[in-house]
C-alpha cells in the first residue's frame, strides 16, 4: 500500500492474514515492522485470530487500497465497529467518549506526546469530576499536573515508543500519539484489546 492516503501519511502499523476458508490473523504494532528500530524501540503488539478484529482490520485494508474517499470510510467505521478505530475518523472520538464516561474510575495513558486540546479538555473534566489520571508522555505535554492527574515521563535505555490507553479494564493500543498531526493529518489505528 502506498505510504499515502490523499496526502495524509499512513501512520497505521498493522498485519492481517487471511486464509482461503475467510478466518485470518491479525497482528496490530505500536512500532514500526524494521529490524533496525526493534533494537532501540519499545513498543506493544498484539496477535490475534479473534474473527470480529480481523474483519474490522480487513475493513480498514479495504479502504485504503481502494483508496476510498474519507466521507466513504467514516461510513463504514460507526457505532458497530468495536475494536479498530481509526484518525482522523473515529480515534479521537473514541479516547473521548472514554474520557466522557460516568462509570470510569481509572484512566492511564501511555504515548509520546499529548498536546491535543480537546482530549486535554476532557482530561481535565474527568479530574474535575474525581477521575484518578495517569499520564506517562516522552516528549511534549502541554498539560498542568493538578488534582487527580498524574504526569510522568519514562526515559530508559530503549526509546519508549509504545502507546496505551487504559480506561478501567478497557485497554487500548495504537500508533497514534495525542497530537494534532496525528489525530487530523495521519492515517492512524488504535485497536481495543478483545475481552
Amino acid at each position: 500500500v502506498s505510504n499515502s492516503y490523499y496526502g495524509m501519511k499512513v501512520h497505521a502499523k498493522a498485519f492481517l492474514a487471511i486464509k482461503e476458508d475467510g478466518t485470518g490473523a491479525a497482528h496490530i504494532s505500536t512500532g514500526n515492522y524494521d529490524t533496525n528500530r526493534a533494537k532501540t524501540f519499545t513498543d506493544y503488539q498484539f496477535i490475534t485470530t479473534d474473527q470480529k478484529v480481523c474483519d474490522e482490520l480487513f475493513l480498514f485494508f479495504k479502504a485504503l487500497f481502494r483508496r476510498e474517499p474519507l466521507l466513504q470510510v467514516l461510513d463504514t467505521f460507526d457505532e458497530k465497529i468495536e475494536h479498530i478505530f481509526i484518525s482522523p475518523i473515529s480515534l479521537r472520538d473514541r479516547i473521548i467518549h472514554e474520557l466522557d464516561t460516568d462509570v470510569c474510575q481509572r484512566v492511564f495513558m501511555k504515548c509520546n506526546s499529548l498536546c491535543d486540546r480537546l482530549i486535554g479538555e476532557k482530561i481535565n473534566e474527568a479530574a474535575n469530576r474525581g477521575i484518578k489520571i495517569s499520564l506517562y508522555c516522552r516528549t511534549a505535554c502541554t498539560l498542568i499536573p493538578k488534582r487527580n492527574v498524574r504526569i510522568r515521563s519514562r526515559i530508559g535505555v530503549n526509546l519508549e515508543h509504545g502507546r496505551m490507553y487504559q480506561f478501567d479494564d478497557r485497554f487500548y493500543i495504537s500508533s497514534a500519539d495525542c497530537a494534532m498531526r496525528n489525530l487530523n493529518k495521519r492515517l492512524e489505528l488504535m485497536l481495543r484489546i478483545p475481552d
